[in-house]
């Protein structure tokens, strides 16, 4: 096969080790347009479109189909929740137990209480423990977290040190070692209004147009995204960051009730739902860059002696994080006049969220 489609072989080995931009530059002319395809470059990567391996993080973001159409996104209706709704709707159907708001601890290995295996000569997976305690024990154990949490975090040690191994000691030396920084950050925001863009004005009656139904790239050149990503590397929130904007309520109403959020009552039609996908957030921010945001009142010099100590991250410093949040909304506002006016609510997701809410390690979207 190689050799009846030698033609290829060269292009081939280019997109899955190469550069992004040295395509880019190849193809297009546009600075502009080579900036907003080289954002799917870098999304949920910490690389540049300079670097080495780039081209495949973009080909794997634009390959593929949705509902018939090649190298296009959807959404789904109802939102991602309810892809889950569905799946957890079929396993009832088939007799599963589905046990919500139970976080898992560890798993349970046969040398564990109650296990009916412990005469086993090897440690094998028999059940989990909850947070509260609970066990629950079953012949075998699927695990949808990453594997860094569930072989590194969750498994008993001496799993990963008994002799003979019950686990290659060359896999989990490839989870430990493995890079997770990704450097992605997510932002919801509630707004009253569509988002009105200078270069591309909103119908006259308020109603979603073409520009509010695809993804919206935020970014100026191929500089400014390298620019970005020397800050992130360096332990500093990007300047001017890669955002990537979308709308999923420009085509599903159905997202938009959020009672909760006013008074009980379904909000007012033209309340729409904005998601920022953000690029270059270090999950681990450089101390001196955390230290401009505090003072030495009192009680941020117990937060500067955290942060030293490592006991907290510089996300969990409000200052901070609502300094780099209002940086990204008037980097949207420079597009977008008078969106952060717009926005009523807002639910911010840094690195660090992402692995306290997802257990995703070091916030990394591609575990």
């Amino acid at each position: 096969a190689a050799i009846r489609h030698r033609h290829i072989l060269i292009p081939f080995y280019e997109f899955f080790t190469g550069p992004a931009q040295q395509i880019l530059d190849r193809y297009f002319e546009s600075d502009i347009l080579k900036a907003t395809l080289a954002s799917d470059a870098v999304i949920g990567a910490m690389v540049s479109p300079r670097q080495n391996g780039s081209a495949y993080v973009l080909l794997h973001h634009v390959m593929g189909e949705a509902a018939g159409k090649k190298g296009v996104w959807a959404y789904v209706q109802g939102g991602m929740g309810a892809v889950s709704d569905a799946i957890a709707s079929v396993a009832k159907k088939h007799g599963a137990d589905i046990i919500t708001n139970a976080e898992v601890m560890s798993v349970l290995c046969n040398d564990s209480a109650h296990s009916s295996m412990k005469d086993l000569p090897y440690h094998r997976a028999v059940g989990v423990q909850l947070k509260d305690g609970s066990q629950y024990f079953a012949d075998v154990i699927v695990s949808n977290a990453t594997p860094y949490r569930t072989f590194l975090e969750w498994l008993p040690p001496e799993v990963l040190t008994q002799t003979p191994p019950a686990i290659s000691q060359d896999y989990i030396n490839h989870i430990r070692h493995a890079d997770y920084s990704c450097g992605s950050m997510k932002i919801n925001c509630v707004v009253q209004s569509l988002p009105n863009f200078s270069c591309f004005p909103s119908p006259a009656d308020g109603s979603p147009g073409p520009m509010h139904m695809g993804t919206t790239h935020l970014n100026y050149s191929m500089q400014a995204i390298e620019e970005a990503y020397l800050q992130a590397v360096a332990g500093k929130p990007a300047t001017r960051p890669v955002i990537e904007l979308t709308i999923p309520t420009s085509l599903d109403k159905t997202l938009c009730v959020l009672k909760q959020l006013h008074n009980d009552k379904a909000l007012p039609s033209s309340y729409h739902i904005v998601q920022l996908f953000i690029q270059f957030v270090p999950y681990d921010v450089c101390i001196d860059e955390a230290n401009r945001y505090l003072s030495d009142d009192d009680g941020e010099k117990d937060d500067k002696k955290l942060l030293e100590n490592g006991s907290v991250s510089a996300w969990d410093i409000p200052r901070f994080k609502e300094a780099f949040v209002t940086r990204c909304f008037d980097m949207v506002d420079e597009f977008c006049p008078g969106f952060s006016q717009s926005i009523i609510y807002k639910d911010v997701l840094t690195p660090v969220d992402l692995e306290r809410v997802f257990g995703l390690h070091k916030g990394s979207i591609s575990h």
